[in-house]
């Protein structure tokens, strides 16, 4: 792989994760709930103080990647350390788009809207992942541990990753519990698990479908340019 191929991957794969991070604000946002992998992160920057929805981000990733370590054992890898650089990129990323929403005064004005912003965050959320996927450069710790435990114990990768979505909503229902005196969906008038968690996790094997093949054909022009 030539240098130019190599800086176009990751410059591919960081706008994904920046396409990432502004659906993940939009669905917070939306205050509908937000998606079954953010839901734990979502939570606990609620109820710490002082702690960002980006920096729980980054704690939770952290704990994946260890987890990494555990299941892997001598198979993992020192460039697989990279994934905190890809988790720290992303939490800032997460940080500075709802911060230039909330300057920018966006927010729903009303039900509809709020319905329209999830949607918003779906779309631009799938495009992301879309596009990190194809371009094949930064590893995120999430889909990295799926692979992790797919391979050290056997399964299919889809049905693992719909497992870890559970896992990972179970654990943000029980640190909800937690944090807001025994309500599991989040404090009252902001909704940690709501609608929104259920649209964002319902749709997500539609909506990769429907992005990748966009995003392969966008990577392949890319790609004949680098190498012209």
């Amino acid at each position: 792989m030539s240098r130019k191929e190599l800086i176009s991957r990751y410059i591919f794969s960081t706008f994904g994760m920046l396409l990432v991070a502004v659906g993940i604000a939009l669905s917070i946002v939306a205050n509908l709930g937000t998606s079954p992998l953010n839901v734990a992160s979502y939570a606990m920057s609620e109820g710490v103080a002082m702690i960002s929805i980006g920096m729980a981000n980054f704690i939770v990733y952290a704990v994946f990647v260890l987890l990494q370590f555990i299941v892997l054992g001598k198979e993992f890898k020192a460039a697989d350390l990279l994934q905190l650089v890809a988790n720290a990129i992303l939490s800032l990323m997460i940080d500075g788009s709802l911060w230039l929403l909330g300057v920018c005064g966006i927010t729903p004005s009303n039900d509809t809207m709020q319905y329209i912003f999830i949607v918003l965050a779906c779309i631009i959320t799938a495009f992301g992942i879309s596009m990190e996927v194809v371009s094949n450069a930064w590893m995120l710790p999430a889909e990295m541990t799926v692979s992790a435990f797919t391979r050290r114990f056997g399964g299919k990768f889809d049905t693992n990753k719909v497992i870890m979505d559970c896992l990972m909503l179970a654990l943000g229902a029980l640190l909800c519990l937690w944090f807001f005196d025994g309500r599991p969906l989040g404090p009252e008038g902001k909704p940690i698990i709501g609608w929104g968690t259920v649209i964002m996790a319902l749709s997500i094997g539609l909506r990769m479908k429907l992005t990748t093949p966009v995003i392969e054909r966008w990577w392949e022009r890319i790609q004949s340019k680098v190498q012209a």
